[in-house]
């Protein structure tokens, strides 16, 4: 594997740790913040004291997203997964990677904060994951894993929609935190699993 496409997969498996530790980072400087009720997203507003910090972070997280899909898009093809569906994947954390970057260059409560249609891309991911990687090589395990976070991804958005009648609002950071995890470590599975293999 080429050095380039390394570095770029060791931006992926970053991801979620990027993801995460800044909100643990900055959750001190919101007086009274809850991970249970509580948006991401209102670490960096005007109501924390140190908001560059948690923004910081989204902006690095959004970065990582986007270089590791120069990787995935590089490496997927040569370890058996089709061309066309790395190029969606790399397309997808790109759009993902760009919804970060502009979640922390525009912070709550600038209407800017969320790009809209341009970030979808993120809501992807499971199932690009799962295909992507449908004929790599030696990768049972791995698509075992993507198969088990795919029905994870539809049980979350189902009880987030609504369509469960389940009333999410008291638990609102902690769906917000368990749909991220089904998008985001994927991508530092994925990457770990390429890196190993090559």
């Amino acid at each position: 594997m080429p050095t380039d496409s390394r570095i770029a997969l060791w931006f992926g498996v970053a991801v979620p740790f990027l993801y995460f530790g800044t909100q643990i980072a900055a959750s001190p400087f919101y007086p009274g913040y809850s991970f249970i009720t509580d948006a991401a997203s209102l670490l960096g507003s005007d109501r924390s004291t140190f908001p560059v910090l948690f923004n910081l972070g989204a902006m690095g997280t959004g970065v990582a997203m986007i270089v590791s899909a120069y990787g995935f898009v590089r490496t997927l093809p040569d370890a058996g997964g089709w061309r066309i569906v790395a190029w969606l994947l790399g397309l997808a954390l790109v759009s993902a990677g760009l919804g970060s970057v502009c979640a922390g260059w525009f912070p709550l409560p600038s209407p800017q904060h969320a790009i809209g249609a341009a970030g979808s891309g993120i809501f992807l991911l499971p199932l690009l994951f799962l295909t992507a990687f449908w004929r790599v090589r030696g990768a049972a395990t791995t698509r075992g894993y993507f198969i088990v976070n795919l029905l994870l991804f539809g049980a979350i958005a189902a009880v987030m929609s609504g369509a469960v009648g389940m009333n999410v609002a008291p638990w609102a950071g902690v769906m917000q935190r368990m749909i991220a995890a089904v998008v985001m470590i994927p991508i530092a599975v994925a990457a770990v699993h390429l890196i190993r293999k090559s």
